[in-house]
């Protein structure tokens, strides 16, 4: 059994950027609550008055009803710094200038928002989501929080967001563990896989 990735959408991050306090979400909003964006909104609500410099901003198109319902939720907790970008043309850029990148979906595959984060030096909160997202930060290059927890999903922003130091390492590793989902890499991974075939079928046909 061989397991190939997809591949990164960008190339791995190289160079130092500037990056904003921003705590970044990317999905589509209609499908808001396997996203977990409700969750996100309600744990920003305990937090954002002990951080004021830092916002949240939530990157994806959507329809009218759930644009609605994400910006009720907002409204009614008066969190100002929490924004709904709506659809982002050049992604790479607002992955490259954020601090921190969460992933609070209920539901995910092998969440690509993620490996693209990731790729641009973003620290990473995330649930663990089958396990998947466990299996992507590994090497120390971000929070993986048990499902569900929003408590501890909590405490990890907090901890990224009061320190420097961790959000800088974090960013360091996740660059250095991506590079193992990059083009290069899938190619490699096909290739051997096509030469396994390949040598699989001649042998049984002799």
């Amino acid at each position: 059994k061989q397991v190939i990735y997809n591949p990164l959408s960008f190339p791995v991050l190289d160079v130092v950027t500037e990056r904003k306090k921003r705590v970044l979400c990317v999905g589509r909003l209609e499908v808001w609550k396997l996203k977990g964006f409700d969750t996100i909104i309600r744990i920003w609500d305990s937090i954002a008055s002990m951080y004021p410099e830092w916002v949240l901003e939530i990157a994806g198109s959507g329809d009218e009803e759930a644009v609605s319902y994400l910006n009720k939720m907002i409204e009614e907790r008066g969190l100002s710094s929490c924004v709904l970008l709506g659809h982002v043309n050049n992604m790479q850029d607002l992955y490259a200038s954020s601090e921190i990148f969460a992933l609070p979906s209920r539901m995910e595959g092998f969440p690509m928002s993620l490996m693209e984060a990731m790729s641009q030096g973003c620290a990473c909160v995330a649930f663990e989501v089958g396990g998947s997202t466990r299996e992507m930060l590994e090497e120390n290059a971000g929070y993986v929080v048990k499902d569900g927890d929003e408590e501890a999903f909590e405490q990890a922003l907090r901890d990224l967001m009061s320190d420097d130091r961790i959000r800088h390492q974090f960013s360091v590793n996740a660059t250095e563990s991506v590079r193992r989902f990059s083009v290069d890499e899938f190619l490699k991974s096909w290739e051997s896989l096509l030469i396994k075939t390949y040598t699989k079928q001649t042998r049984a046909k002799q």
